[in-house]
């Protein structure tokens, strides 16, 4: 059953986000034809018409991504269709772990299409070596390669991602036991829940500058911190991004267990 409600769940989203994922692609590979055609004043234009479209298409992605993901939670069950959905045999827990996976899916799937564009529509080689003759100073000066400080630069802004998800089913968890503005306190107890985890995620941050001055001068100075530092509060930032997602998956959890008042 759960497999069932999780491809059901991820069928809804990702069939409407689809558009959106061959619309990317297809400006994409405009943008790599027409900004590759030179000598042309007309083919700039169309080119640089086409490199808008591909960046706007990319916000559309994670912000579609995002509110279809809000609705669906709150329309399967809280909406018209939560009926059906508490009638299914399946525990509550089971309920909310299949929307919990669903957005962590979505969201993944998001990246890849995103990163898949951005590669067809600006990657090139000696582009890519420029990129990496600039970073490679810093990267290098923190012992990390230009490949995995890429990829741990992109799993702290999914995680992020990820863990703003999850606040916002917590507002729609703790909105919808109030009899009336049901909406409205979902999204300021999700805008609450989300400010809390960034002051968790600073506060983690803070600790360590406590006991070393050097780590201190990241919030007081601004001085050059030591390569170590920044090494320290990257992956420092990962594991805090990672921890608060699980947290706040058991809390969501332990809340939709308590029970669900329905429209």
């Amino acid at each position: 059953m759960l497999g069932k409600l999780l491809k059901y769940d991820l069928k809804w989203n990702l069939k409407f986000l689809s558009i959106f994922y061959i619309l990317t692609l297809f400006f994409a590979i405009l943008t790599r034809i027409f900004i590759n055609i030179e000598n042309s004043f007309f083919m700039d234009i169309v080119g640089k018409i086409c490199t808008g479209a591909t960046i706007s298409l990319i916000f559309n992605i994670i912000v579609n991504n995002t509110f279809r993901l809000w609705a669906n939670f709150r329309q399967k069950v809280y909406g018209d269709e939560s009926y059906l959905t508490h009638t299914l045999p399946v525990k509550k827990s089971s309920i909310y772990f299949s929307k919990m996976l669903a957005a962590v899916i979505s969201l993944f799937i998001s990246f890849l299409v995103i990163i898949f564009a951005l590669f067809v529509a600006y990657y090139s080689k000696d582009g890519f070596e420029s990129l990496r003759v600039i970073l490679n100073p810093i990267f290098n000066s923190i012992k990390l390669s230009f490949t995995g400080a890429l990829a741990i630069l992109i799993l702290v802004l999914f995680l992020e991602l990820l863990n703003m998800l999850q606040c916002g089913f917590t507002g729609v968890i703790i909105g919808h036991r109030f009899n009336n503005a049901k909406i409205g306190f979902s999204v300021l107890f999700g805008f609450i829940t989300y400010m809390i985890s960034q002051a968790i995620i600073l506060v983690l941050l803070f600790i360590p500058a406590i006991f070393n001055s050097n780590f201190m001068n990241l919030f007081f100075t601004t001085d050059t911190v030591s390569p170590e530092i920044i090494k320290f509060v990257i992956i420092l930032s990962t594991i805090s991004y990672l921890l608060l997602v699980i947290l706040g998956f058991f809390i969501n959890k332990k809340l939709f267990n308590k029970g669900v008042n329905v429209d």
